[in-house]
């Protein structure tokens, strides 16, 4: 599958509450953001013991104290900026230190001297010290930064007088710095951040100098609204006012204010960026994307929520820390690169990190802690250490490789088909600890030897290419234990919703992007529906599929939906991606989408689809109004291709309801998984201005009509382990394989020695048919056997018949036959074993004239051969097992002397 770069366009991603020329200054500033980045020389912070962790938590590129003292960054490749904070530090002991420090860059002024509180100076003292700071750091090379006033008028007025006299004593000022905390309510976000940016622009103005903007947030002073309120409204804010600093060339840095409780950048030990200072910090988010190539970040950290890290081109960049936070983030690329020593990958609960791309990323070195899910989908990822946490691992594509002291240990390893775990090259065995499970898919591999602990269990089908040993208490079990799978899933119908906003009576599954009120579910008919679409701005809605509804990277599946337009100019969106970007309207979450828009005449509107880079034509014309129409996504992962069906009613859809003639692209090209359901709209007409109903999944491609009557298409899937190997099962361990008929079962194939002990547990499939005397099940299929099975559990038979083991470990088969009278020894024949049990109480009357009669009558007499299969000749003779026939229920054998 393609993996290509997924710089998404943001421009509809605006979520403003404005109108007229203030909506056209955001959307200007807004639109015109480049991709989140990870280092920036302008991202600053202010703490009084700057201290690694802080530091490295802001992704602050400069910072200062408040102070001249430097405070404890440890080896944090941030610049430190010195701040003369009153007149009372300007002596010439001070100004030689920082003139002598080769580091310095920047020195800022006075602090606040407008304010009594604070520096508290007049203009003229200021300026009296100013002369002697300016005059002591000539020839140095040092920038000095003007005062930070508070931005009031007082602060105003304060620092337009500084400037004109500086100006006019010829006194050295490069930049000035202001503060500002203009808004103390969560209101409005949108107008906060235009407020603040007018305000960066008048400092700039002032005297055409770079700006410093030294402390800024919003804070409730009045203590008139919680922490979680205010927090959200300065994630608003600084979604907004960051990119527009950062592209403002005159603006040299800024630094937050991160000490109000309703304000914080970052949490926890070890401290990391909270939701709110994602932006300010440089989190790479949904639609962001970040190429490493070539590039050193010294100590600082990649930290991904839902975005891109990418390794391209001749040289790998030195990066030596990767934090995923939250959502399903991407590492990718070209160019293999290793973590430099020392350094770590995190992955936080709630976070997915996957491994894309061609390259190989090396974990050689360091720590690699897992607490949500690590995934390889496509390339090499390396591990030479131990993976710590409590998170799961899948493998879906591609090759995750233990190498040196590399040893893999999570509650679930899942190895999907194209995926391989090479384990080959480590003293160590892959271990599966108790508790733990190791799922193998048909198509998945493993490389090398597999250990599993009591209380574990290693499922599935595939390949191990090594031996594998099972040890007392753990359980082998090949397949998916014998249930039926549905292949027609339904997503959502909407009758279990109250009629309102989806945020309010649909939230969770659904989510409104934004929190917006134009998403909601709404009665037609008589039947909940989804409606979603603003008349003014970019809304959207979204829902994360449940497991069932996933379409796996190389998978093909159909998706169908009802779609129904109040309006004939709607700017609709409905389709299926894999993320959403809840915070705003991303069109890039897309990768297969149909279109609603106008029609060719009035009362009418038309569909076309989404073809890789572009739209396609129009696809259908003259659909009217408020009518419904069904859509049928069939959509083909392992391509990246999808194809677009349009019908109406009950009935199924056929060849010709197809309405483009070639495969249409995905919008992007994706190694994920698609398991979210979007509805994005433009602006149009009429607020929630299209509806959407019905939403089904099946696997494969599937036209028929769910309107028609529902059929789940439940089915049972047979599945082969092969053990390229040897395999050992220790006395109290298990395993489990299921039947369905003669030619549908699961099957163990060990191409070594099997040394045999513990039981065998075997099941019939959902659904599955009664066996029948004849039937012939080859379940095992073993090179060279020693040993035998302590127990075995057979599914329950009909009166009169019993299953014949007696080829179990020499062909691998089981046998249905007719149960003789007299063979009270259950071998299959009635000869003079059976005599000498009744004599010893064996028969099931102890002792009783009938039951000698029974073996009178029926001496000598044989099992009739299978009659679906025949049995193979045994290829070993350390059968071990003996000839044992169970009857009736399942029951439990013992080994017996012979």
């Amino acid at each position: 599958m393609s993996d290509q770069s997924r710089r998404r366009d943001r421009t509809a991603s605006c979520q403003l509450a404005v109108v007229g020329a203030l909506l056209t200054a955001i959307l200007a500033c807004w639109c015109a953001r480049a991709d989140a980045a990870i280092l920036s020389s302008k991202r600053g912070f202010a703490d009084t013991g700057a201290g690694y962790s802080n530091l490295q938590a802001t992704g602050a590129g400069w910072y200062y104290t408040w102070g001249l003292g430097a405070a404890n960054p440890g080896n944090f490749d941030a610049s430190f900026a010195p701040m003369f904070w009153g007149g009372w530090a300007v002596n010439q002991n001070n100004i030689n230190a920082v003139k002598n420090n080769a580091n310095v860059e920047w020195v800022l002024g006075f602090n606040e001297p407008e304010r009594t509180d604070q520096a508290n100076m007049s203009v003229g003292a200021a300026i009296s010290s100013w002369t002697t700071l300016s005059n002591g750091l000539a020839g140095s090379g040092k920038k000095l930064v003007s005062p930070a006033v508070s931005d009031t008028g007082e602060g105003q007025a304060w620092i337009s007088s500084f400037m004109n006299q500086a100006n006019s004593a010829g006194l050295q000022v490069d930049a000035v710095a202001f503060h500002w905390y203009g808004v103390s309510n969560p209101n409005n976000p949108a107008g906060a951040a235009s407020s603040f940016l007018s305000r960066v622009d008048w400092y700039h103005n002032l005297a055409n100098k770079p700006v410093f903007i030294t402390e800024f947030a919003i804070h409730d002073w009045g203590g008139s609204y919680s922490d979680e309120e205010i927090s959200e409204a300065n994630r608003q804010f600084l979604d907004i006012v960051i990119p527009a600093l950062e592209s403002r060339s005159y603006v040299a840095g800024y630094s937050w204010y991160h000490w109000f409780s309703d304000a914080h950048l970052y949490e926890g030990s070890p401290p990391a960026p909270t939701p709110m200072g994602y932006e300010y910090i440089g989190v790479l988010q949904s639609g962001d994307y970040e190429d490493a190539g070539g590039r050193d970040y010294g100590e600082h950290v990649a930290y991904l929520a839902g975005g891109e890290l990418a390794m391209n081109g001749r040289n790998a960049g030195a990066l030596r820390y990767v934090n995923a936070l939250e959502g399903t983030s991407v590492v990718s690329g070209a160019t293999d690169w290793s973590i430099s020593r020392g350094g770590w990958i995190r992955i936080q609960p709630d976070a997915t990190l996957r491994k894309t791309g061609s390259n190989q990323l090396g974990v050689l070195a360091g720590s690699l802690t897992n607490n949500g899910v690590l995934e390889v989908a496509q390339g090499t990822l390396q591990v030479g250490v131990t993976v710590a946490g409590g998170g799961d691992v899948v493998v879906r594509g591609g090759t995750l490789a233990l190498v040196g002291r590399g040893e893999l240990a999570a509650p679930l390893i899942n190895v999907r088909s194209g995926g391989t775990i090479d384990a080959s090259t480590v003293a160590s065995p892959l271990g599966i600890t108790g508790g733990h499970t190791l799922q193998l898919a048909t198509g998945g591999a493993i490389l090398g030897n597999v250990t599993g602990a009591s209380g574990s269990l290693i499922a599935g089908g595939g390949a191990i290419t090594g031996n594998v040993n099972l040890l007392t208490g753990a359980t082998l079990r090949v397949g998916n234990g014998g249930t039926a799978v549905a292949t027609r899933y339904l997503i959502d119908d909407f009758q279990s919703y109250a009629t309102g906003n989806v945020r309010d009576v649909a939230s969770p599954p659904w989510t409104a992007h934004q929190d917006t009120g134009f998403a909601d579910i709404e009665s037609d008919g008589g039947s909940q529906v989804l409606s979603y679409g603003w008349s003014s701005d970019f809304r959207g809605v979204s829902r994360t599929l449940a497991d069932d509804a996933v379409l796996e990277d190389d998978g093909v599946g159909t998706y169908f939906f009802r779609i129904n337009s109040k309006t004939d100019a709607p700017n609709h969106n409905v389709g299926v991606g894999d993320q959403a970007t809840t915070s705003g309207v991303d069109f890039g979450d897309f990768e297969a989408q149909v279109r609603l828009k106008q029609g060719a005449t009035a009362g009418t509107f038309a569909l076309d689809a989404r073809n890789g880079g572009s739209f396609t034509a129009t696809l259908a014309n003259g659909l009217a109004t408020n009518t419904w129409y069904n859509i049928w996504l069939v959509v083909d992962q392992a391509a990246d291709t999808y194809d677009v069906y349009l019908g109406s009613g009950t009935g199924d859809a056929t060849a010709g309801n197809k309405l483009n003639a070639s495969p249409l692209s995905f919008r992007n090209g994706t190694a994920a998984d698609l398991n979210t359901i979007l509805g994005l709209a433009g602006a149009s007409p009429d607020d929630n201005g299209v509806r959407v109903d019905d939403l089904y999944f099946f696997t494969g491609v599937d036209l028929t009509n769910p309107l028609g009557g529902f059929d789940p298409g439940a089915i049972w899937n047979a599945e082969t382990m092969t053990i390229d190997g040897d395999y050992v099962q220790a006395a109290g361990a298990m395993l489990q394989l299921n039947l369905f008929d003669p030619n549908r079962h699961d099957t163990l194939v060990v191409t070594g020695n099997a040394a045999i002990a513990g039981d065998l547990e075997v099941t019939l499939a959902d659904d599955a048919p009664t066996p029948q005397a004849g039937d012939v099940f080859d379940i095992l299929n073993l090179g060279s056997v020693s040993g035998a099975f302590d127990g075995l559990m057979l599914p329950a038979l009909a009166t009169g018949l019993a299953w014949d083991v007696s080829d179990l470990l020499a062909s691998g088969t089981l046998a249905v036959i007719e149960m003789r009278p007299g063979d009270f020894n259950l071998d299959g024949e009635v000869d003079g074993a059976d005599l000498l049990a009744w004599q010893r109480g064996a028969s099931p009357n102890a002792g009783s004239s009938s039951d000698l009669a029974d073996w009178q009558q029926n001496y000598g007499t044989q099992p009739s051969p299978p009659r679906t299969a025949t049995v193979p000749e045994p290829t070993t003779l350390a059968l071990g097992l003996g000839l044992v026939t169970v009857l009736g229920a399942a029951a439990r054998f013992g080994r017996r002397d012979r």
